[in-house]
């Protein structure tokens, strides 16, 4: 029993690491919140994704699968998302080039928002992600457990390693290393980040 628990978690807790590490909306959107906005601005994000994990285990433990067979909701929850991720694009294309001064540190020529308005955009966009609503409905299909108590244990290592992941993410692309020999650069990073948005927004609302 304990080497069929053991090896129940080591899938879970690898396939969860595979999908958070690749690429996707909030893999996007964390380059696109470290360039734009900051290291401070990145980390809050990176808390919202976090906490959007929450969100589809509930509602995984809860049994709310059975109202997502509904083809309607999943219309609706796919149009959100799109529109969210559309938005977030458009916007980074919007985005001024910041001119660098020799007497002004380069980590303040950066566009300020407020802790709570990147920590909505990491959760808003994780919860809306379709694929992440088909993810973890697959791994809680997966769990062979009826216990509540495992089942919220899983989504929280789940929740705690997207948290980890994405900060560590937003601490290397803020370095200093990194910042400087990209700096040069970010206004068409920035660029680049809002065209994978929308395309990615695009492609969600296609459901391709």
């Amino acid at each position: 029993m304990y080497f069929q628990d053991l090896n129940q978690f080591l899938v879970i807790a690898l396939a969860h690491l595979l999908a958070v590490i690749s690429p996707g909306p909030d893999f996007a959107l964390i380059t696109r919140q470290s360039f734009l906005y900051g290291r401070t601005s990145s980390v809050y994000t990176s808390l919202g994704i976090a906490s959007g994990i929450l969100v589809h285990v509930s509602y995984c433990i809860v049994g709310l699968n059975l109202l997502l067979m509904n083809n309607d909701v999943l219309f609706y929850i796919r149009i959100f998302c799109a529109i969210y991720l559309f938005y977030l694009g458009v916007k980074s294309l919007l985005s001024r080039n910041i001119k660098s001064n020799d007497n002004i540190k380069i980590e303040y020529n950066i566009v300020e928002i407020s802790p709570m308005v990147a920590y909505r955009d990491g959760f808003i966009t994780n919860v809306l992600n379709i694929k992440a609503t088909f993810f973890f409905l697959s791994l809680y299909v997966y769990i062979d457990t009826a216990l509540i108590a495992i089942r919220i244990l899983y989504g929280l290592w789940m929740s705690i390693i997207t948290g980890l992941w994405f900060i560590l993410l937003s601490m290397i692309l803020t370095s200093k290393k990194i910042k400087k020999n990209t700096y040069n650069y970010q206004f068409y990073i920035n660029k680049l980040m809002g065209i994978v948005l929308i395309y990615l927004a695009i492609k969600i609302y296609l459901n391709y």
